[in-house]
């Protein structure tokens, strides 16, 4: 017998839910199927198409986006320029999420007062159903600048943060645009909390788009442009720039 969803108070956040796809209706369809399988009631589905063949596809809400071929950084933009949700959780084509994902990112982000809340992702693929945990972190600035543990699937951001500091994604981006855009936010002295249980499945594949080798050249100059930044406005005494760090 199935269990009964949750009841929420209509009062309950709207969540836009933004997923970039281009060609691989194989595994939107299931991406599809686990937001509708959400036990949290207040969803807008923001679906970009950039590029690619359009299929005919259902979700919560569901607000279609068709872009020519673009940039990462550019999709993820005219997504969340799309949205109305008081939250923007980033979800990728290929993913799946658990019934609770959402719920429980909305519960944590609302008692913790989080611009951002995330999660570890459990790894999976065709051949192995359980591939592991990527362990993410809570970090600072400094500390994501040596190495990211801040995963951009299963992110939860407060729109009003973003809109506030004016942060959007730096279109030029054709890969690492998620490490550019967390140094960003980072720089912003935003509270973030972790989920203490995973809620995104992460699908390993052949088909990904990129993989860390393709990245790792624009890593390093966002790296770099960053570490300069850091350099000169850290040496004004009364920078503003302090991240502050909460876990869940």
């Amino acid at each position: 017998m199935a269990q009964p969803k949750p009841s929420h108070s209509r009062l309950e956040p709207l969540v836009s839910l933004v997923i970039r796809t281009y060609n691989r209706p194989q595994y939107l369809r299931d991406c599809l199927d686990s937001v509708t399988d959400q036990d949290y009631p207040r969803l807008e589905t923001i679906l970009v198409w950039n590029g690619g063949d359009r299929q005919i596809v259902s979700a919560p809400n569901l607000v279609e986006v068709k872009l020519r071929r673009a940039t990462l950084g550019a999709a993820m933009n005219a997504g969340i320029g799309a949205a109305s949700g008081e939250y923007i959780y980033v979800l990728d084509d290929d993913d799946i999420l658990l019934p609770c994902a959402i719920s429980r990112s909305v519960e944590l982000a609302e008692k913790r007062g989080a611009d951002l809340v995330f999660s570890d992702l459990l790894c999976f693929s065709e051949d192995v159903p359980d591939g592991g945990v990527f362990t993410a972190q809570v970090q600072t600035f400094s500390e994501c600048l040596l190495a990211k543990r801040i995963p951009h699937p299963s992110s939860m951001y407060r729109r009003s943060f973003l809109v506030t500091h004016k942060l959007a994604y730096d279109p030029q981006y054709s890969n690492a645009e998620d490490y550019d855009f967390i140094l960003a936010f980072l720089r912003r002295k935003p509270i973030i909390a972790k989920l203490e249980d995973p809620v995104y499945r992460y699908r390993i594949h052949a088909t990904q788009q990129y993989t860390t080798a393709t990245e790792w050249p624009n890593a390093m100059r966002i790296r770099s442009k960053w570490m300069q930044i850091a350099t000169v406005v850290d040496s004004v005494s009364d920078s503003p720039f302090r991240s502050r760090r909460r876990n869940g």
